[in-house]
């Protein structure tokens, strides 16, 4: 069976709420459930673009599909997949890369989930 890379949203979802109950250090667990968040998005999103919009990624250098994939979405007729790919692509660098505290609060962390889950939902594999 192939894995599914929506499945990273239920761990996102999890780290969100024992950040919340502070069960978990909050910062660490906001941080991660962005990550986790971003990389269902973004994995289901190249997974559709290959079935279905003909991308190719690049063997060689995965890193530049972020970006790559953004544009070959948009110009796909998928703007709004793009945009939020950006946007979340954005917090999860801050989460990942950030020494200081920048906001990984409740919001950027609800807003990341719903926007992985709107990407999701439409971009049926």
């Amino acid at each position: 069976m192939v894995f599914q890379w929506c499945d990273f949203l239920d761990i996102a979802q999890y780290l969100y709420s024992q950040g919340k109950m502070n069960t978990i250090p909050q910062e660490a667990a906001y941080r991660s459930a962005i990550g986790r968040a971003y990389y269902a998005a973004y994995c289901h999103s190249r997974e559709y673009a290959i079935s279905k919009l003909q991308f190719q990624p690049d063997m060689d250098d995965p890193v530049k599909d972020h970006t790559r994939l953004r544009i070959h979405l948009y110009k796909r007729g998928c703007p709004k997949e793009a945009k939020y790919l950006d946007d979340m692509r954005q917090w999860r660098n801050n989460c990942d890369y950030k020494n200081i505290t920048f906001d990984a609060s409740e919001i950027t962390v609800t807003k990341s989930i719903e926007k992985a889950k709107n990407i999701a939902s439409s971009l049926h594999l």
